[in-house]
């Protein structure tokens, strides 16, 4: 059991007599000096030490205040220091431990009771160090499911209420998404609750292959996932909920186990402000109201709750970012650049309107239907400096005019990460839209 050591001590003798102890011992990999106590603290930050020997007497600070801002530094909640001192008066020993120390060895002492010491003190960190990692896959794991690996119904929960607070500080609009699995009592009896477990789990992953970083996905109960989707709007929400849906219905399950199992999802959208709705449970009811909704009309779709009581069921229709036309749109009137993504010729555009699923706009040269574009959109700032964010996406539909082109663009995906002008941008024209 080798180990690190740093030993801070004014006096040359002192430190290298137990600088020696230590190399003769073969018990130590490295060996630090420090010879007053800023410098001892600077190592500490800075490099991994196991024991600090610490004579209490140092020049720029005495052994109490060295404790003091020994325990103040983060990070260091295990590292043991053993105080090497002439003084053995019982208050000054009561006082640091009091404030941290471990051991207190007087001088003289014998090498082989520093050595026994050091080793009881590197055993005691070892072993709480080892507790606090087993604490924290506890903790870890007391939030995640163990069939799904995504996370739990009271870590969802717990989130909910956090992001909730933020909302309503904030003023930004929260939604949740409540999945079901159709008709997956029917899977489960006539396969087996084997592959209903191993089913759960693919839709899980693929869940989580479409979520942000800061979203959560966690599993409700039972055959029900729940998505919370913090400052998304309900335009925003209901097409990543297309998507979900999509991605479910277009592709069949366990295909590598030769299976080829086809599943479908309903779901139930509430998308309002914290201020809106009066407690996280408020929220939940309200998506699961609206996936009853999405249940009773036939399965497979989505609903969405228009006010606490009031909710549209939106039919499938395929990819919902795919369909443009379902977005609402807002005016948008800026030039922008199209950058053909194969060959990288370039146009100058004017854009007309813009919305969750893409923009129309009019080009300068000819692009070709179905081709892979990108546009570059600037932007001023409040200081008047421009910069702006590019977007990735299809051309759906091309119109020739007289010297010009009317282009229709799908966009591939606008995320938070990437397109937060452009969301913040839309999300406003839809709060002021009547």
């Amino acid at each position: 059991m080798k180990f690190r050591v740093l030993i801070i001590d004014h006096s040359l003798t002192q430190s290298d007599e137990v600088k020696t102890i230590f190399t003769q011992s073969g018990l130590v990999d490295r060996i630090y000096e420090a010879h007053n106590g800023a410098e001892g603290l600077r190592i500490i930050k800075n490099e991994e030490v196991d024991l600090v020997i610490c004579n209490p007497s140092l020049p720029d600070m005495d052994g109490l205040n060295f404790l003091r801002e020994f325990r103040a530094l983060p990070d260091q909640p295990h590292l043991p220091v053993l105080l090497v001192s002439s003084r053995a008066e019982i208050d000054y020993k009561a006082k640091a431990f009091e404030l941290g120390a471990q051991e207190f060895l007087i001088r003289p002492f014998q090498p082989d009771d520093l050595l026994m010491r050091a080793k009881s003190l590197i055993h005691l960190k070892k072993t709480y160090e080892e507790l606090h990692r087993q604490i924290r896959d506890l903790e870890k794991t007391a939030n995640v499911d163990p069939l799904t690996g995504v996370f739990n119904r009271k870590y969802f929960i717990e989130m909910m209420k956090s992001e909730l607070g933020r909302s309503r500080r904030h003023r930004y609009t929260i939604a949740c998404l409540m999945i079901d699995i159709d008709n997956f009592k029917t899977v489960n009896d006539s396969l087996g609750h084997s592959v209903g477990d191993h089913l759960l789990k693919e839709l899980a992953q693929r869940l989580n292959q479409h979520m942000r970083g800061y979203d959560f996905t966690s599993r409700y109960g039972g055959d029900e996932f729940v998505v919370l989707l913090p400052q998304s709007s309900k335009g925003g929400s209901l097409a990543l909920a297309e998507r979900l849906r999509h991605t479910v219905d277009s592709e069949p399950f366990l295909k590598a186990e030769g299976r080829n199992i086809r599943l479908s999802i309903s779901i139930g959208i509430a998308a309002f402000s914290g201020l809106e709705v009066s407690s996280e449970e408020e929220l939940v009811t309200t998506s699961d109201r609206a996936l009853y909704e999405a249940k009773q009309r036939g399965r497979n779709c989505i609903a969405v709750a228009e006010s606490l009581d009031q909710f549209r069921v939106e039919p499938p229709k395929g990819l919902y970012r795919r369909n443009y036309r379902k977005h609402q749109r807002y005016p948008f009137l800026t030039t922008v650049k199209l950058i053909h993504q194969e060959s990288k010729h370039s146009t100058v555009g004017y854009t007309i309107n813009i919305s969750y699923g893409g923009m129309a706009m009019y080009v300068q040269k000819p692009v070709a239907e179905e081709s892979q574009v990108e546009v570059w959109v600037p932007f001023i700032d409040s200081t008047g400096k421009p910069h702006g964010e590019s977007v990735k996406g299809t051309v759906r539909w091309v119109r020739q005019f007289n010297d010009h082109y009317g282009v229709g663009l799908e966009f591939e995906e606008l995320n938070r990460r990437d397109h937060p002008i452009i969301l913040n941008f839309i999300q406003e024209a839809e709060r002021l839209s009547p």
